[in-house]
């Protein structure tokens, strides 16, 4: 502690000067209204008749057999059957129709919020009729975001997402193919 005519003043390295002139900032208001918002389903919804799940409980039961057969193992053939059982219940879901909104910082799903930090690019996918957006996430473990929208709402959709993420041209990977070509 230094005496500096009467006053008492800390020298700290990297501490604040003594008598620092305070200034407020006032933080900038982002304005959060809708630059767009419109209303979708949430997937495309395939019809799937008993044709459909017939083949895909013939498929379980083969293949669960065969499991049994080659390894003699309960549990994975277990496994296999609820499996089987959970996509055939996933099947069967009916799409929700959600709320979407592309706000000046974020993009609003339903309730849920996502900020235009999160993805790293987007994608405009077309499926037959219906266009998509696909959202790419750069945390790891986060899936993809699919969105789709009125193709005459596109231009204006896209123009507002690439003001705030690179667009990238992407086909679809197998496994969406596959799921697309069961009608899932």
């Amino acid at each position: 502690m230094e005496q500096n005519g009467g006053k008492n003043e800390f020298n700290y390295a990297g501490s604040a000067p003594t008598n620092p002139v305070v200034q407020q900032t006032v933080p900038r208001q982002i304005s959060q209204s809708p630059l767009m918002q419109w209303n979708a389903s949430e997937f495309i919804d395939h019809q799937k008749s008993t044709g459909w799940f017939m083949p895909l409980i013939l498929g379980s039961i083969i293949l669960s057999g065969a499991i049994y057969f080659f390894t003699r193992d309960i549990l994975a053939t277990l496994v296999i059957m609820l499996g089987c059982i959970s996509f055939g219940t996933y099947a069967r879901q009916k799409p929700r129709t959600l709320t979407y909104t592309l706000l000046p910082t974020s993009i609003k799903i339903g309730s849920k919020t996502y900020s235009y930090d999160d993805f790293k690019t987007f994608s405009i996918i077309e499926e037959g009729a219906l266009f998509s957006i696909f959202l790419q996430p750069i945390k790891r473990f986060m899936p993809p975001l699919t969105i789709y929208f009125d193709p005459d709402d596109g231009e204006k959709i896209f123009d507002t997402l690439a003001t705030h993420l690179p667009h990238v041209q992407r086909e679809q990977d197998p496994i969406e193919r596959l799921m697309r070509r069961i009608r899932f």
